[in-house]
């Protein structure tokens, strides 16, 4: 009797923790922070004000910094970037 009871005990806790844990990942944002299109958007057209100019570094491998800028990718690993992790509501 005491084995079915803390059986039963068991498979409830387990229940619980699997829901909780569901719950949990599906309901909180990820830890990697995302753009938000407006956002990326708003960096793009900010790109295109600038003047790219070539002969400006001896760093050839470095330079521009915005080639990776376009909006296929998530701006949050352009080059030249730094996004922090923030959460508003």
């Amino acid at each position: 009797m005491v084995f079915v009871r803390s059986l039963v005990l068991l498979v409830k806790f387990l229940f619980l923790y699997s829901l909780f844990s569901f719950a949990f990942t599906t309901c909180f944002p990820q830890i990697h922070p995302k753009c938000h299109g407006d956002e990326s958007h708003a960096l793009l057209q900010f790109k295109e004000g600038f003047v790219i100019n070539n002969l400006a570094s001896d760093d050839l491998l470095g330079y521009p910094k915005t080639s990776s800028w376009n909006s296929s990718t998530d701006c949050c690993s352009w080059d030249a970037l730094n996004v922090m992790s923030t959460q508003t509501m």
